[in-house]
């Protein structure tokens, strides 16, 4: 979604074949996304989009990458056996998608009076997976580093514990 998608917010139109712009103002057309509107009406973008999404081309699409191919070799950065540091940085990747779909949701729920009930509605369902997504792995990994042994993300009491079993 961001190389197809996001990326035509931040790149001039004719970087992209046809067929993907073409998509663009279907999707535009058929749901009312006032931000893909603009985008296919080749109109400017508020800051604030463009800020959000030049943070998910250079950081989130990267990070991404790292993870499925972490994930996918048999190493999940998510699960109690991963390091601290990459449990570290789901968490950071979580919260910071969770974050930038903030505005993105607000602007839905307020900012947007043109759009009709159906079309917001149509729009925050098309949104909303990537703030799910995020929370649920944000839920994951910080389960797995509550239980994992030694972890630096283990609350004092959980290390007490694990310390305590230890000497007996």
């Amino acid at each position: 979604v961001t190389l197809l998608i996001g990326t035509q917010s931040l790149l001039p139109a004719s970087f992209f074949p046809a067929a993907l712009r073409e998509g663009v103002v279907w999707w535009a057309q058929a749901s009312g996304d006032p931000w893909l509107a603009t985008i296919a009406a080749g109109r400017p973008l508020p800051a604030w989009w463009v800020g959000v999404t030049f943070v998910e081309v250079v950081f989130q699409l990267p990070w991404f990458v790292w993870y499925v191919t972490r994930h996918f070799s048999g190493s999940s950065a998510s699960s109690s056996s991963a390091s601290p540091a990459a449990r570290a940085a789901v968490i950071v990747y979580c919260v910071e998608c969770m974050t930038s779909l903030v505005p993105i949701l607000a602007e839905l729920a307020i900012g947007q009076p043109q759009l009709t009930d159906v079309e917001r509605a149509t729009v925050a369902g098309a949104y909303l997976p990537f703030f799910v997504a995020p929370a649920i792995l944000l839920a994951r990994t910080l389960a797995a580093s509550a239980s994992a042994p030694s972890s630096s993300f283990a609350s004092p009491s959980s290390t007490q514990k694990t310390k305590k079993k230890k000497k007996a």
